[in-house]
């Protein structure tokens, strides 16, 4: 059984706030020109696609899919019959389900696109793997180096198709840009373990210094950043800043997670926060959109503060609730209809038994 990294965790926790947090100012902020906006979509879903592949680090059997599938595909579909039921309360039809359930598979971008997508890139990252265990032994190469040009290979024609043709139905687009900081997780982990201590605060100082300018200057909507006033390197320009910024957002937050890991309540509760991040990503849109139809009118800047607390506080309450019941378990957060018993400890006899 793998031991959960605590630090792994807190990050997950600090991404789903970001992605809470980032959401609750679209709401007030639709165009996201605030600062805080373009700095937060800089990097926080990229940073959820690293998370996932780093503790996706060791997969390469089918048999993973099938796990995929009840984690990320049941809550994602039934969300769509939730948000259904929600938006068109009194006015239900088989008909009008069917036709809402057809457009957000087609557009996943009107629904929790985030499950799609990591279930596709989970399968296409399986497949690469797989791939690149046969080129190993036909060619008779090193495993690790193999098998990073192959998936290197796979995410480029992804991205080149998507760039080329403008493909963004079932979530394509989504799944070929992602599918690249996935693989940055997975293959982040081999290289972490590679680093001094002392070569990963060194790290973490510069991509601080590296990422502070390069979030200021984000613009969402694939708009060009704020330096082409001055430097304008055309609309690939504009994909490799993207890539780049999010890339370093990830390496900065990993790091600082890291490097300043520590046993207090504040870090002891971004790691609660992180193990129940799908069920906050289920349920938090509905609350978002709540608190927009009974806000009070005050200041922007204070609404999108204020909806962002009464999320959480709306929740996290919930998912404990949700937990406890089997179909909700699978239907809402994904996991097993019965919790898992813990393993019970051993207890060694005595020291000439522990291995």
């Amino acid at each position: 059984m793998t031991q959960r990294l605590q630090y792994i965790d807190a990050l997950k926790g600090v991404a789903i706030l970001l992605v809470v947090l980032g959401h609750s100012l679209q709401n007030f902020d639709p165009d996201l020109e605030w600062l805080p906006s373009r700095a937060i979509y800089a990097f926080h879903m990229p940073l959820f696609m690293f998370v996932s592949g780093f503790v996706s680090w060791k997969v390469c059997k089918w048999a993973s899919v099938k796990k995929r599938a009840v984690q990320l595909l049941i809550p994602f579909f039934f969300s769509i019959v939730l948000a259904w039921f929600v938006n068109y309360w009194g006015f239900w039809s088989a008909e009008e389900l069917i036709y809402h359930a057809n457009k957000v598979i087609i557009q996943p971008d009107l629904g929790l696109w985030f499950l799609w997508a990591l279930f596709f890139i989970s399968i296409i990252f399986v497949a690469s793997r797989k791939a690149a265990l046969a080129f190993k032994k036909w060619l008779k190469t090193r495993e690790l180096p193999t098998e990073i040009c192959v998936v290197a290979v796979v995410a480029g024609l992804l991205n080149i198709v998507e760039i080329a043709t403008g493909l963004k139905t079932y979530g394509y687009h989504w799944i070929a840009w992602y599918f690249i900081f996935f693989s940055f997780g997975a293959y982040w982990r081999q290289i972490d373990s590679l680093l001094s201590r002392k070569a990963q605060w060194r790290m973490l100082f510069a991509s601080l210094i590296i990422f502070i300018p390069c979030a200021l200057s984000f613009r969402m909507h694939n708009q060009a950043p704020l330096f082409y006033r001055w430097v304008n390197l055309g609309s690939l320009g504009i994909v490799a800043f993207r890539l780049f910024v999010g890339a370093v957002g990830c390496i900065l937050f990993y790091l600082l997670l890291k490097m300043f890991e520590a046993k207090t309540q504040i870090y002891s509760m971004l790691a609660k926060i992180g193990g129940v991040t799908l069920g906050i990503y289920f349920l938090h849109f509905f609350f978002i959109h709540f608190y927009r139809e009974i806000t009070p009118g005050w200041s922007e800047w204070i609404e999108a503060l204020l909806c962002f607390f009464f999320t959480l506080a709306c929740t996290l309450p919930l998912i404990s609730i949700l937990t406890r019941f089997g179909i909700t378990r699978i239907l809402c957060l994904g996991l097993p209809f019965k919790p898992r018993r813990p393993e019970p400890e051993i207890k060694p006899e005595n020291k000439d038994s522990i291995g």
